[in-house]
């Protein structure tokens, strides 16, 4: 838990670096919390939460993609790979998933 919220504690910190494994536990909170929105969407509040928080937690998942795609030794500009379907989404991931390069 202590992972996810240094995520979003660096939010606005686009020039550090993020290992696998911080980058990985902050999308399984992700993935969680917006599975448990998502079961709770048939009742309005929860529906206008759950907009509230996807609205609000992109930015930290772009800040810290951008730190991990650092830390790998690849450049931030990769993280415009989102845009390009399918094929993008996988070179993204790939690089998501490489180790540290020692520098």
């Amino acid at each position: 838990m202590e992972r996810f919220y240094r995520v979003w504690k660096r939010t606005f910190d686009f020039q550090g670096y993020s290992n696998r494994r911080e980058f990985w536990w902050f999308v399984l909170y992700q993935a969680f919390i917006i599975t448990v929105l998502k079961l709770l969407d048939g009742y309005s509040f929860f529906m206008y939460f759950q907009v509230f928080y996807l609205f609000f937690s992109i930015l930290p998942m772009i800040s810290v993609s951008i730190r991990r795609l650092r830390d790998a030794g690849r450049s931030p500009v990769n993280i415009f790979y989102i845009f390009v379907p399918v094929i993008g989404w996988l070179f993204l991931l790939f690089y998501l998933l490489q180790k540290k390069i020692e520098q």
